[in-house]
């Protein structure tokens, strides 16, 4: 399960750039820990107009980043920017995590998100195939199911796989051929 927590500022700014952060590239990018260089990492962050920010729970092991991401959550919201935060864990079950940062992230709606059951996965690789006019027959995607990972990511990379492979050789999608593309 994952978490979502979205606020948007009252604006009628039109979207001009957006950015997908995540708390391990942030750790990555501080030579320090100290305030100064949270604050300027997070200026430039902060100057655009949509901010993703995920694996949201990693502020556990990163104390210091929960004020740099309480900033960066002020500097976007009072510029009429948009926030999407992401983790594994929904923000009410942040213990640990700052109050004042704590109380931003709850300030929009909280969504939980399942993963998709086996029926919803069918689905989607069905209209990923669709959408690339590709023909995927029922055996193929109940092989697909049972081989691939969960993750609709990888679903995604394996239609993409399929599909080159499908034009390039002039065949129709089977299972064997799915077993040799894929590597399954």
């Amino acid at each position: 399960q994952a978490a979502i927590s979205y606020f948007q500022a009252e604006t009628e700014e039109k979207i001009a750039d957006a950015i997908y952060l995540d708390i391990a590239s942030l750790v990555k990018q501080l030579p320090s820990h100290k305030e100064g260089d949270l604050a300027r990492l997070l200026t430039h962050y902060g100057a655009y107009s949509v901010v993703a920010v995920d694996d949201l729970e990693q502020l556990k092991d990163h104390p210091p980043l929960q004020e740099a991401v309480l900033f960066l959550f002020n500097q976007v919201s009072n510029g009429g920017g948009k926030l999407l935060f992401a983790s594994r864990i929904s923000p009410t079950a942040m213990d640990w995590l700052r109050k004042d940062l704590s109380s931003r992230l709850l300030w929009g709606e909280v969504l939980t998100i399942t993963p998709p059951s086996d029926d919803e996965l069918g689905e989607i690789l069905a209209k990923m195939a669709h959408d690339r006019q590709v023909i995927l027959g029922s055996e193929l995607i109940n092989f697909l199911q049972l081989r691939l990972p969960r993750r609709v990511s990888d679903y995604g990379d394996a239609m993409e796989k399929l599909d080159r492979a499908g034009k390039g050789l002039k065949h129709k999608l089977t299972v064997p051929l799915a077993k040799k593309v894929l590597g399954l």
